[in-house]
């Protein structure tokens, strides 16, 4: 689910948005009570994305590698991420790939289309098992 293998602008912008939000809003004493580090949890992820040496991370060279079937679910609304994160996996991969894209859904899709998530988690789940039936019967 909202998947990165590359570092996008988007990302960045929303990060720098969030950061400062973070310090100036009550995000820190909302996320506080989920970590008791809350500044190292938040801010060692939200510092490390915004360092300019990250913005050249990228892991597409090693989705060609993967081999197992993938479900790409991906809010239209992400304020993290873009269709094209989905699109540099599937042109990379040799795996079978499904993709669902959620309108009005942003980086949480399990919580912002909790039903159609979970359909389509189901739907994946028994297709992978049909497929897995239908190749041991050879």
């Amino acid at each position: 689910m909202a998947p990165h293998v590359i570092v996008e602008q988007i990302c960045v912008d929303s990060i720098a948005h969030i950061r400062d939000t973070y310090r100036t809003g009550p995000l820190k004493s909302r996320l506080a009570k989920y970590h008791a580090h809350v500044d190292d949890a938040f801010l060692g992820w939200a510092d490390i994305w915004l360092e300019p040496e990250f913005r050249q991370w990228s892991i597409e060279g090693l989705v060609a590698s993967l081999e197992a079937p993938m479900l790409l679910i991906q809010g239209r609304d992400d304020e993290y991420g873009t269709l094209d994160q989905l699109d540099r996996i599937e042109a990379r991969t040799h795996a079978p790939t499904s993709r669902l894209v959620l309108d009005r859904c942003g980086h949480s899709p399990h919580r912002d289309q909790e039903a159609a998530v979970a359909d389509a988690i189901v739907a994946f789940a028994k297709d992978v098992r049909r497929t897995v039936r239908q190749a041991n019967r050879r």
